[in-house]
């Protein structure tokens, strides 16, 4: 498993394109209720769709694919 440090963990939003973020079909019908989902090669980038994508305010979480996969499964399972 990759281990990011906590610097290593917040991607500047131009890291990833707007195009490469889905947003959930759950998410209501304007979409900004929910946390935005973008898979590259390595990294798995999370951000709050309710923040206009590249202001100041838009962070995106960067973590590893095996870590988003255990946080799905712990979601999954009730564990939230």
């Amino acid at each position: 498993m990759t281990s990011y440090g906590a610097q290593d963990m917040k991607a500047k939003p131009t890291e990833f394109s707007r195009f490469d973020f889905r947003t959930s079909s759950y998410s209501g019908e304007n979409g900004n209720n929910c946390v935005e989902v973008a898979r590259l090669t390595d990294v798995v980038g999370l951000r709050d769709s309710k923040v206009e994508f590249g202001s100041s305010h838009d962070v995106v979480l960067r973590v590893s694919p095996s870590t988003f996969a255990g946080l799905l499964t712990a979601v999954k399972d009730g564990r939230f």
